[in-house]
């Protein structure tokens, strides 16, 4: 009976670390492979993050957003590519705790962990 409440505990704490990764991921339509193409759909992808946390649709009108826009490549965790049949993404990871701790320096409203 131990071994089946372990079992349990373990799998829940992956769900969680599943549920929580899905939150810090975002993934972006890749109209073409360029670095240049890549910068934007990071900044694009680094708003929506931000707008999940914050609940405030107009990220960029928050005071302090626009610096942690602009440096949007610091944020990012981790990219890659997926293809869904003949469409291209950019699929994006940002450190969601890092994220958070920098918007409750510059005063945003956040929204709690568990939702």
């Amino acid at each position: 009976m131990v071994w089946l409440r372990r079992t349990c505990y373990f799998l829940g704490l992956a769900l969680m670390s599943t549920a929580v990764m899905a939150q810090s991921t975002v993934k972006i339509a890749a109209e073409e492979n360029t670095a240049k193409a890549r910068a934007q759909a990071q900044t694009q992808a680094l708003e929506e993050i931000i707008i999940r946390l914050t609940g405030q649709p107009n990220v960029k009108e928050m005071p302090g957003v626009e610096g942690i826009l602009q440096r949007a490549e610091n944020w990012v965790d981790e990219y890659s590519y997926e293809e869904e049949g003949d469409d291209v993404f950019f699929v994006f990871g940002f450190d969601e705790q890092q994220l958070r701790n920098e918007l409750a320096e510059l005063g945003a409203p956040l929204w709690s962990e568990n939702r």
